[in-house]
């Protein structure tokens, strides 16, 4: 049969076997703080919690190829975000740390910020870096009713998350060592935690690494000219805290061979720092 090997065909049997996965256990849609019964990752409880997961992921694309300039689908799109939401409650009440951190978000949307750090306190306690990050976040403001800002608490949860691969965490962790929070500035550190969060993909640490390193390249290129007009000044830089040029690579990993000129600063603990970056990430 031709059609078997079509993408059609494909997709309709995972579908199928999600659902199948999905039906292994039932699972409970309380979102309560309390922890639900322990569950090896092979388990019926976990598989069917990731399989609802997975199936509330493929009605969300779903949604969102539904949502055109003037569809007539308004009814079936309406029921399809319903099943969408049944299922991610599902998936959540079975531990799944991903759609714990899906419904926390839909739950700070709602402004219902209890919920939210229900859910993400849950999933950071299964080690989830996105759980991790997002709770940093929230620390870090303080700005969400319901959550007490706390910098120290922030900064943990970034390096947790940082440490388990997430990018946007390494960023994070990076814009405490540039703007000097809570300790002295250290772009070499923030540099080289930039590039590691590149290399995961995140965007916003592309951006911060390209802009950190042409700021220096700015800086040390006005120095050097200062001094052409001015030689018998010998010592124009005046910033100790600066990224120069190194006969060798740093890091083993650097495309470039960079060190920073010194690690001492002016600034050393609440962001007296210069940036363009900022703590973010999903909120």
């Amino acid at each position: 049969n031709e059609d078997a090997d079509s993408p059609e065909a494909h997709i309709e049997l995972a579908e199928r076997w999600l659902l199948h996965c999905a039906s292994l256990e039932p699972l409970s849609t309380s979102t309560s703080a309390a922890p639900a019964p322990a569950a090896g990752p092979g388990s019926g409880h976990s598989l069917a919690a990731a399989a609802k997961y997975a199936l509330y992921r493929i009605v969300r694309a779903s949604c969102e190829d539904m949502v055109q300039p003037g569809s007539s689908q308004t009814a079936a799109l309406l029921a399809l975000r319903i099943d969408g939401r049944r299922l991610l409650q599902e998936a959540a009440g079975g531990d799944n740390p991903d759609a714990q951190v899906d419904l926390a978000l839909t739950a700070l949307s709602e402004e219902d910020s209890a919920l939210a750090q229900r859910l993400l306190a849950r999933a950071h306690a299964s080690h989830c870096p996105r759980a991790s990050n997002l709770l940093g976040i929230l620390q870090f403001g303080g700005e969400v009713p319901g959550i007490q800002e706390d910098v120290g608490g922030a900064l943990d949860k970034f390096k947790s998350a940082a440490q388990a691969g997430d990018g946007d965490a390494c960023g994070n962790v990076a814009v405490f060592h540039e703007c000097g929070i809570n300790d002295e500035v250290n772009l070499y550190e923030a540099l080289r935690l930039y590039r590691r969060g590149a290399a995961l993909g995140s965007s916003k640490c592309m951006y911060s690494a390209g802009y950190l390193l042409m700021m220096q390249y700015i800086e040390s290129s006005s120095s050097r000219a200062l001094a052409l007009h001015n030689p018998t000044n010998t010592n124009t830089n005046t910033n100790t805290n600066t990224i120069a040029s190194a006969p060798t690579a740093v890091d083993g990993g650097w495309d470039e061979r960079l060190v920073p000129t010194s690690s001492s600063s002016s600034s050393s603990n609440s962001g007296g720092g210069s940036s363009s970056s900022s703590i973010g990430g999903e909120v």
